[in-house]
């Protein structure tokens, strides 16, 4: 994604408790995973406190994980228990941020679980007109690696990775 928008960045692999809450040393976190998870209360409050300080945290199923989906919607929500988490409509300028995306194509294995639609299917919490967190229900990572397995519940390499370059323009945007 460097390559595409032809931009420097860097990135750390580092656990939560890492991580400084300050958003200006962390602009974006993301979390990919294929399991369950929780979240402490001490983990939520450092989330929310950098949510609401101008940070944004991305959540990625991998391989389309339905018990890490359902895991990220569950910790989003007590996060914010006061924000409702909803998808974000194709229209949103998430998936116009640098380019156009309101239309995707996914894997054989996204439609092999059931899900039939070419619209972005990524759910967000919204504060004072920005997107804070999102997550994707279909894998967008393995796009970004352009690892081509069609059985993976996944967006197709190519617009993984549009959205991925979208996702960070619309978190450094903001």
């Amino acid at each position: 994604m460097k390559g595409m928008m032809d931009v420097n960045y860097s990135m750390d692999i580092k656990s939560l408790a890492q991580i400084d809450a300050d958003p200006e040393k962390n602009p974006v976190l993301f979390r990919s995973g294929h399991y369950r998870f929780e979240y402490t209360s001490e983990e939520r409050a450092k989330l929310r406190k950098y949510l609401l300080d101008g940070g944004m945290l991305i959540l990625n199923t991998g391989l389309g994980s339905k018990p890490f989906y359902d895991c990220a919607v569950k910790e989003l929500k007590e996060i914010m228990p006061e924000v409702n988490l909803q998808r974000l409509s194709a229209d949103h300028p998430v998936f116009h941020s640098y380019y156009d995306v309101d239309r995707v194509r996914y894997r054989p294995g996204v439609y092999q679980a059931g899900y039939r639609g070419n619209e972005p299917w990524v759910d967000g919490l919204t504060v004072n007109c920005r997107v804070v967190a999102l997550v994707s229900r279909w894998c967008m990572a393995v796009g970004w690696e352009e690892n081509e397995d069609d059985s993976f519940q996944a967006y197709v390499s190519e617009d993984a990775q549009k959205l991925g370059v979208n996702l960070f323009a619309y978190a450094t945007a903001q």
